[in-house]
């Protein structure tokens, strides 16, 4: 199928701003369609468009993602934030090239979360911030080179033990949810270096924040920030 009947199917028009080829290529290597009008779901045909490194679908109507996603085997950043996703297909965990993968603001809750997602083995920077989630999703845990994980305003009550698993995490937001303590395994995120824990429900700063050697910048509530130790106020800015 050719890539103008492609972006027929998708009820779309290129335009000279949202798509890019490189030379002498007849597939789109980025399709950009934020605030499209795009609702409910993508047509397969998305799956035809296999040289795709970058798509943008964010702030649309969409609900779900068709399987044909995991055909787009170069993907390396992909954005469907801010549209109204209920579940991701089990074939996203075939885009082993994805590095950033945005999935803010939309209605996924744990169980929406796929077991695939574990093997997207190449994503530094995941984006989970509003959505409906409890815990940490045991796939999510998995992604050891993760470097960027938010998981703002969601509903977690507790943050799994498993989270010591990504150890290479440097920026790690949390706020508004319905924390209260911090597990002890935090200790081994020795790089992070940014924690956002504003808008939680605790009622004193969390003991593992004074072993983590590279925290740099932290945020909490303002009667939290009052009762830090000299020696962690000491390494913030």
């Amino acid at each position: 199928m050719s890539t103008a009947l492609v972006l027929r199917e998708l009820n779309v028009e290129a335009r000279g701003d949202e798509t890019r080829w490189d030379d002498g290529v007849e597939s789109p290597t980025y399709l950009r369609l934020p605030a499209r009008g795009l609702v409910d779901t993508l047509s397969p045909a998305i799956g035809q468009l296999t040289r795709l490194t970058r798509l943008d679908l964010s702030g649309n109507f969409l609900i779900h993602l068709p399987e044909e996603i995991g055909s787009l085997k170069q993907l390396r950043i992909l954005d469907v934030s801010n549209n109204g996703l209920l579940d991701l297909p089990d074939d996203i965990g075939k885009l082993a090239q994805l590095q950033e993968l945005d999935l803010g603001d939309n209605w996924l809750t744990n169980d929406s979360i796929p077991g695939s997602m574990e093997h997207l083995s190449s994503l530094t920077t995941l984006g989970l911030d509003g959505n409906r989630l409890t815990r940490l999703p045991g796939s999510v845990a998995r992604l050891e080179r993760l470097e960027l994980l938010g998981l703002g305003r969601n509903q977690l009550t507790l943050l799994s033990v498993t989270i010591f698993q990504l150890h290479r995490l440097r920026d790690l937001g949390l706020d508004h949810n319905r924390l209260r303590t911090l597990p002890r395994t935090m200790k081994a995120l020795t790089q992070l270096q940014y924690l956002d824990l504003e808008g939680n429900a605790f009622e004193q700063v969390p003991p593992v924040l004074a072993h983590l050697p590279k925290l740099e910048e932290l945020h909490l509530d303002a009667h939290l920030a009052t009762q830090l130790d000299d020696s962690l106020r000491a390494r913030l800015r």
